[in-house]
């Protein structure tokens, strides 16, 4: 057989299939050289070509079937169409991390292809021409927002149309909203309230209203012993307010008998009699020989003490004050 030589080896890449070798050959001895008696040197280099050969074609084989795995293993998975749910085989458009077919990536409005241009509001796509369909309505001025949009009390605002509704200031700090929906600044707002009719400043937050009068919670306590008022009973006492505890002990008319204060409590109204410029309870308005109750009855007032008209005789009355001799001795 003739033997070929081989001159050089070269690999270059292929589109589509990878990696190939590629063996450029001599042309072929002549006859008369092939047909020569091998020397040892002949023996030699066909015995290296034929190992080279070897080498070369298992390295062909190996590389050609691992390019054809590597290009089978780095298909791109494109995911689904956000609009058609379809598999995405090929191209994608990526807007806002959702991927669609370039066909399926359209304006909500006029269904045209969204090509270089489009705008997002509220989740959907919109074409240039068609922006403004998608867009909030400003709550002041009723126009479209292109730029910033303000929220207050799930109302959307311009920024330059966020303003306080009474001085036209920009509100770009502390706000404050009316009951009537109203946006005011601070100062307009502390303006605009209530003040307290104790210490004069506005009520800013809860409001306590009492004989006609407002009053921060805090401020509402009683004259004397300063505890606060909020939810407790309390009596006015010419322009002072006090607890009930505190009149009581303080302020009251005192009862002749025992001592303590004619008021009356929450839901029950205390009578009282007065006799000979002494003050009573009704209760203790009694007889000091019987002690019945005489404030329906006819009574005698006999030195500071009072009999019904069966204790009022001489020896009863006589017998009374002989005992109370007794008690104080």
């Amino acid at each position: 057989a003739d033997i070929e030589h081989f001159s050089e080896q070269t690999r270059s890449s292929a589109p589509n299939s990878g990696r190939n070798s590629r063996i450029n050959l001599l042309s072929p001895v002549s006859k008369n050289q092939a047909l020569r008696p091998h020397s040892m040197w002949d023996e030699k280099m066909e015995r290296d070509l034929d190992d080279l050969t070897e080498k070369m074609v298992n390295s062909f084989k190996g590389h050609d079937t691992e390019e054809e795995e590597n290009i089978n293993n780095s298909k791109t998975d494109f995911g689904s169409c956000e609009a058609c749910q379809k598999e995405i085989k090929d191209k994608s458009v990526i807007a806002d991390g959702k991927k669609f077919h370039p066909e399926c990536f359209k304006c909500e409005v006029c269904q045209t292809k969204l090509l270089d241009k489009y705008y997002i509001v509220d989740g959907k796509y919109y074409c240039e021409e068609h922006k403004k369909i998608g867009l909030t309505s400003c709550h002041e001025c009723g126009e479209k927002i292109e730029g910033t949009i303000i929220t207050s009390n799930q109302n959307k605002f311009h920024s330059h149309c966020f303003v306080c509704s009474t001085c036209s200031k920009p509100l770009d700090g502390k706000y404050y909203t009316t009951a009537e929906g109203h946006n005011m600044c601070e100062k307009c707002y502390k303006n605009s309230r209530e003040r307290c009719d104790h210490c004069t400043l506005p009520i800013m937050n809860q409001i306590l209203t009492a004989l006609d009068k407002k009053y921060h919670p805090d401020c509402f306590r009683c004259a004397l012993c300063d505890i606060q008022l909020d939810g407790i009973p309390f009596i006015l006492d010419e322009k002072c307010i006090n607890c009930r505890d505190c009149y009581v002990k303080f302020k009251a008319t005192q009862c002749f008998v025992c001592s303590q204060g004619i008021v009356s409590s929450p839901g029950q109204k205390i009578a009282m009699v007065t006799c000979e410029g002494r003050n009573y309870h009704e209760q203790c308005f009694t007889c000091v020989s019987c002690g019945c109750g005489l404030s329906d009855s006819g009574f005698r007032s006999v030195r500071n003490s009072v009999f019904c008209a069966n204790c009022s005789t001489p020896n009863k009355i006589k017998l009374v004050y002989n005992n109370k001799n007794k008690l104080v001795s």
